[in-house]
């Protein structure tokens, strides 16, 4: 009985072994997580199952497999790892040591894709890559999937521009993506449904992931790139700092001058009992120069905890010198009554200083509970001074000499606590975030029929958010609710517009689900968001820009609603992504007349009350060899119908786009890339955009252990990137030519030593409003 009573228990005991999930960290001899190392069971030496480990190290075999006896993992620069079964089935930490053959005498049999699906994210890993050898993390960035470049400003196909972080911390400028080298990027995730723990405002965020640093001491970064259009332009960046075991003290001095020609063509159309025949053709040269500098330090304690904070100053100068001619004609039943030639000569200065920006921060893990608060200040004051001459060839009595002047000044307090725990098979996350704003405009007129203006507008914002999300086998599901109270007043010449002024109390849900079917992942995922006017687009004072075209926003704007539906798929390097946006009170550009004169414009903006989008991207990213090709189709179609000239007028036509990235990694450190982008005509809001193409190349070397590197840009070869725009807008039409010189040759040297990641961890707060601002 005894001899039965314990083979029973045996029996039972190996059953509940085998049922266990297998888990387990797998870290480097610097004890940080390594993602993306292969991790396969064997029976002998019999291919059983396998698994990569995510961002975090960890991997996770949730099935059963009695019959493997052995583990291995294999990482590239690491040597193989070979253990037993462990008897709980879980392995705890595993180590892996560095291999100490060089990496270029390693042959690669096989490549694994490049990016993965992982949630809402598409995954790509840097690391040991073709992209790591790009040069900095705007190269990197430039070659994502459905990620785009444009003089050195990001979007993510169809949901705009993204907020981008390194390490949690927020990238406010592009000098901060400049200073990062792509050799110490490990990973990029691309998410295009943020969930609640992100503004409600926010549709797409870039995280970066470096590798972790190594070494103490003085280091330096020092960049700098010489670009070549109409005009030349300098870049300097200088990075510095100081590491000794848990304190870095780092600095920062950065340096712009330049100058840029941009050529603008503009024709109206207003139609009436009269129609009035408007062309304007000028051309400007903007003249800037800016500098900042940044001071901080970071410091790790006991092993979990770690503060922080800088503090940043700058300046920011641009000179803008416009010239052209204006051709007002009208005509009556299609005879010429009257025509006016104008032409003007403007003369812009704006300086931009101080501007300030201090972050103070700590995040840090008191047992399962992780903690990350970060407090935020920026502030700046803006003035400009106009001086515009406007002469009428064919009446001398109706020239103008208008000078005008503006004030802007603006100031933001924001803070941030995330609060993280381990929760069943996931894990839960709260937070709270709060951001009070000003911002205060004047504008003066001398010479020109425009009222002075003085706007004030306060905003307070306050935020709490929960988001839970747990895996089922290979199910994992998310979801999340953020709560948002905004006080918005709205002053004009210090009077309180309670008609403008207005309480906002919104619930934001959010979703996600992926799991994989066959051999394909599949994720789904659903946001509802708003997006709230730029207070600019909020200002109600009149910006003169000529005699017949005036600028203004909104005070009126409602928030925009938003409900966005997202299927993503990948299968080996193949991904696509379907998406449905849906807005109310969405809010377009509009032009009409000016006080009832027909032959004064003003730009400004207005809601509509519904507006919906499909968007359709197909690729793939495959390596075949040292050739390294992403060629991405895309297609952008919306379902909307204005009113135009008093009749119906739909505005469907699709865009379709079409990438094609191409990236070759050679012997001696040489890496060369091509570039093509073509975007066919397509309506979009309420407008009709004509088609564009692009052709960009890429040249780099690096020496001295990659320690010095020489990159060479050739951007818009063909010149033949403009924006050339027909709005339509009651009873006006307006075509736009803007040619923004994007054809330059660029050459950048970075030179550095010494240097690490570093370890500040600040995320900030109140981002979304700063973008606002």
């Amino acid at each position: 009985m005894r001899k039965s009573i314990t083979f029973i228990l045996l029996c039972l005991m190996s059953l509940s072994v085998s049922a266990q999930a297998l888990k387990g960290l797998v870290v480097g001899t610097d004890k940080e997580p390594l993602p993306f190392a292969n991790v396969v069971l064997l029976k002998d030496s019999t291919f059983v199952s396998g698994v990569v480990t995510d961002d975090n190290g960890i991997f996770v075999f949730e099935q059963p497999y009695s019959s493997a006896n052995k583990i291995k993992i294999a990482m590239v620069g690491y040597e193989d790892y070979l253990a037993p079964i462990a008897p709980t089935g879980d392995f705890g930490t595993i180590t892996l040591k560095e291999s100490s053959v060089m990496l270029d005498e390693v042959v690669v049999k096989a490549n694994l894709p490049t990016t993965r699906l992982k949630g809402n994210a598409m995954v790509t890993s840097v690391e040991n890559s073709v992209l790591s050898k790009l040069g900095t993390a705007n190269d990197v960035l430039s070659h994502l999937p459905l990620v785009s470049e444009s003089d050195g400003s990001f979007t993510v196909f169809g949901k705009g521009t993204p907020l981008i972080y390194i390490n949690g911390k927020l990238v406010r400028s592009s000098t901060e993506l400049q200073q990062l080298s792509s050799e110490n990027i490990r990973s990029v995730e691309v998410v295009t449904n943020p969930g609640a723990q992100y503004s409600s405002e926010v549709q797409s965020v870039i995280r970066i992931k470096t590798i972790p640093p190594k070494g103490e001491g003085f280091g330096a970064n020092l960049y700098d790139q010489i670009s070549a259009s109409h005009f030349a332009r300098n870049t300097t960046d200088i990075s510095l700092n100081y590491r000794h075991n848990g304190l870095e003290i780092f600095g920062n001095g950065y340096f712009y001058f330049g100058k840029r020609n941009n050529k603008n063509e503009a024709e109206m159309l207003t139609y009436g009992d009269n129609t009035l025949h408007q062309f304007i053709n000028a051309e400007s040269d903007v003249k800037a120069n800016n500098l900042y500098g940044k001071l901080g330090f970071s410091y790790q304690f006991l092993e979990n905890h770690s503060i922080g904070a800088y503090y940043r100053i700058g300046r920011e100068r641009d000179d803008v010198h416009s010239y052209g001619i204006s051709n007002v004609s009208l005509y009556t039943q299609s005879e010429l009554t009257s025509s006016d030639e104008i032409s003007y000569d403007w003369l812009n200065k704006g300086i931009v200083r101080p501007v300030q920006e201090a972050n103070l921060y700590y995040n840090g893990s008191f047992g399962k509970l992780d903690v990350d608060f970060n407090a935020d200040f920026t502030q700046s004051r803006g003035d400009r001074s106009d001086d515009q001459f406007e002469t009428n060839a064919n009446n001398p009595d109706d020239d103008r000499h208008i000078v005008s002047a503006g004030l802007k000044k603006s100031r933001l307090l924001a803070e941030k606590l995330i609060l993280s725990y381990p929760v069943w098979k996931g894990s839960i996350e709260l937070g709270e975030e709060y951001t009070n704003s000003r911002l205060n405009y004047a504008n003066t007129y001398d010479g020109a029929p425009i009222d002075n203006s003085l706007t004030d507008i306060h905003e307070d914002n306050i935020a709490a958010f929960a988001s839970l999300s747990q895996t089922f086998g290979v199910v994992n599901i998310s979801a999340g609710l953020r709560y948002e109270h905004v006080n918005y007043k709205y002053f004009e010449n210090n009077q309180l517009q309670k008609d403008q002024s207005k309480d906002y109390n919104n619930l934001f849900p959010t979703f996600s689900l992926s799991a994989p079917i066959n051999k394909v992942n599949l994720s789904f995922s659903f946001t509802n968001k708003t997006r709230r006017p730029t207070y600019r687009q909020l200002d109600g004072g009149i910006e003169y820009i000529n005699r017949f075209s005036y600028q203004c926003g909104n005070p009126k704007l409602q928030p925009t609603k938003m409900y966005m539906f997202q299927l993503m798929g990948m299968w080996k390097y193949f991904f696509t992504q379907v998406s449905v946006n849906h807005e109310t009170d969405a809010i377009f550009w509009k032009t009409s007349a000016y006080k009832d004169d027909s032959a004064v414009k003003v730009m400004s903006f207005e809601n509509v009350p519904h507006y919906t989008q499909l968007q359709v991207a197909i690729g793939a990213q495959p390596t075949i060899g040292c050739w390294k090709p992403q060629p991405v189709i895309g297609m952008m179609k919306q379902f909307y119908t204005t009113t135009y000239r008093g009749e119906k007028l739909s505005l469907g036509k699709p865009f379709f786009s079409f990438t094609f990235e191409n990236l070759f990694s050679l012997p001696k450190n040489w890496t060369l890339g091509a570039d093509f982008q073509f975007t066919t005509a397509g309506n979009g809001q309420n407008t009709f955009m004509k088609p564009t193409n692009k052709i960009d190349l890429l040249v780099r070397k690096s020496f001295l252990n990659n320690n010095l590197s020489l990159t060479l840009y050739a951007t818009d070869l063909l010149n033949n990137y403009p924006d050339r725009t027909t709005m339509y807008s009651g009873d006006i039409m307006t075509y736009t030519y803007n040619q923004f010189e994007s054809r330059s040759i660029r050459f950048a040297v970075r030179y550095k030593f010494n240097t690490t990641r570093s370890k500040y961890r600040g995320t900030g707060a109140g981002e979304n409003e700063k973008s606002r601002m």
